[in-house]
This record gives structure tokens, sequence and C-alpha cells, in this order.
């Protein structure tokens, strides 16, 4: 290992520890007795970017996707965005570049959304191979 790595090593460390309080909460259909007594913690401040008032159970796996067209002027190729929540937490994100350029807005929408239609297939085998069928 050289310094590189070293200085590596220390900025994932010290990232750790200033982010140690951070985290992903989830649902859970009934109270746990056994859990330290305190506050919970603040959420962020842009929670309210995903509120969309969807009427969903803590088992039901949702996804939002988006996609940026043609954003990057060195190749012109769109951006696609993609988050899966599971009770009430992240399970899977991606955003990368899309393989095609596409010709219109709604061109890298669609690629996007497709995308997304893999990724929640995916998400939803393994949901049930954990005996947690989806109903929608």
């Amino acid at each position: 290992p050289a310094e590189i790595h070293y200085k590596a090593v220390l900025g994932i460390l010290q990232f750790l520890s200033n982010t140690i309080d951070d985290g992903i909460y989830y649902w859970r259909r009934q109270p746990r007795n056994d859990l330290p007594e305190g506050p919970m913690l603040i959420q962020h401040q842009d929670n309210y970017l995903m509120d969309d008032n969807t009427p969903l159970t803590e088992q039901d796996l949702y996804g939002y996707v988006d996609s940026d067209w043609a954003s990057d002027t060195t190749h012109r190729k769109s951006i696609s965005g993609i988050v899966l929540m599971y009770a009430g937490g992240a399970v899977g994100y991606r955003c990368r570049y899309q393989d095609v350029i596409a010709h219109s807005s709604t061109e890298a929408e669609f690629t996007a959304a497709c995308d997304a239609g893999k990724m929640i297939l995916f998400f939803r085998s393994v949901l049930h191979d954990l005996c947690y069928e989806q109903q929608h």
C-alpha cells in the first residue's frame, strides 16, 4: 500500500465518524420494547421531495425514476436515476449514463423507466425468494 491508499482509508474513517448518527430507518408492524429509550433523529429537510401521499404499507416495494436529457455536452448521453423503497428505506438505487443517446426527453424518460422496471423485477424476485410476495 502506498501513501495514497493510507490517505483514502483516513478519509473513509473520517466520513464514517462524521456520519455515525445517519442511517436508514425502517417501519415495523409493532413497536419493539427491547430498544433503548431516547428521541428519534430528526429527518432531513429534503424528505418532503418524495412525499407523494401514496397509500402504501410497509410490505410494498415502490420506486422513483427520473432522467436528465442530454445534459452532458461532451457526449450528450442522458442520466438515469432510480431508487427503490421498501419498509420506509432505500433498498436499491442506481444513477448512471444511459447506453444510448436519446433523441428526445421522452425517449430518455422511457429508457430510464425500462431500466427501473428491470430493477423492480429483480427486487421482486428476491422478495419472492424471502417469502414477501408483492400484490401490486
